[in-house]
């Protein structure tokens, strides 16, 4: 098993560390202060463009255009991130995980969404199986295309942004000071706890989204890049939603390639509303993964 990536610092860490760390509840207490306020932009943006009649909430539902906003102001939170750690931090972009020379982005990324596709895949599979979800059809249309390609670049985005936000800036801002795998559990259990007021959310939804921020955390460590991480967490949200027709982290459905039964209520086995990312099998999966990474070797690479 290879557990070096929890306690050597690669090249991202290195460069980000150019300017030391602070003290680790100081830490915590600027990126929450980062968060929240990029929260509050982002809420007042979305604010004016719904009522500027670009959409229109209905309740506590939203509507296809209303999801796409949420998405795609996503990109706003990236920004204001990278803004801070390159001006208040003086960190490089290298030091928050965006590695250019040695990585080819578009391989990388690419590679990413299909590893974060295949994961989903296995957890259908898996729900299938044991009676969770069932195939009723394919709900792919001309009329849902244009939509489905509009959302898919939204989730590249939004995957993309929480990567940065929870990996890129705080796990390595941890890591400046103190050891990785201080930062990889920092950024997982606020990763979880960030996800613990979503729609149908469990205290088993939080222990099972933690887990992926140890394997995100992980992808990202591994690569000593944030473009195949960015890419596993956005294939995983877009394929959930849009090509399986599940909730993903309990939020509305838009469009799907394929038409399939949705678990409903709060359940361990199949994570009803909050959708199949809070059920066992999604668990299971999850560790798998995590052992498979374990054995695979790590290769650190100059930036």
């Amino acid at each position: 098993m290879d557990t070096d990536i929890f306690f050597t610092k690669g090249e991202t860490v290195k460069e980000a560390s150019a300017h030391k760390g602070l003290f680790y509840p100081l830490e915590i207490i600027v990126f929450l202060a980062v968060f929240f306020a990029s929260q509050i932009i982002v809420s007042y943006l979305s604010f004016i463009i719904n009522h500027a009649g670009y959409s229109k909430a209905n309740g506590s539902n939203y509507d296809s255009s209303t999801m796409l906003i949420s998405l795609y102001l996503t990109a706003v939170v990236i920004v204001i991130f990278v803004l801070y750690a390159v001006f208040v931090q003086k960190r490089s972009l290298r030091g928050l995980g965006f590695a250019v020379k040695r990585i080819k982005i578009a391989k990388e990324y690419g590679r990413g969404l299909l590893i974060g596709l295949g994961m989903m895949s296995a957890v259908v599979l898996g729900e299938i199986i044991i009676g969770g979800v069932g195939f009723t059809g394919i709900s792919l249309s001309a009329n849902t295309v244009p939509l489905i390609l509009f959302i898919f670049a939204g989730y590249m985005i939004q995957g993309m942004e929480e990567e940065v936000v929870t990996r890129g800036f705080l796990m390595i801002s941890v890591a400046r000071r103190y050891p990785v795998w201080a930062g990889v559990l920092t950024n997982a259990l606020l990763f979880g706890l960030f996800h613990i007021f979503n729609p149908g959310a469990t205290a088993f939804s939080v222990i099972n989204t933690v887990l992926h921020g140890i394997l995100y955390s992980m992808f990202f460590l591994k690569r000593d890049s944030i473009w195949l991480d960015g890419g596993v967490h956005s294939g995983w949200n877009f394929s959930q939603s849009c090509i399986f027709g599940q909730h993903t982290s309990g939020m509305p459905l838009m469009a799907s390639v394929f038409s399939m039964t949705s678990p409903t209520g709060k359940s361990i086995l199949t994570g009803g509303d909050y959708g199949l990312e809070a059920g066992i099998v999604s668990t299971v999966v999850s560790v798998i993964v995590f052992i498979l990474l374990l054995k695979t070797p790590t290769k650190q690479h100059a930036q």
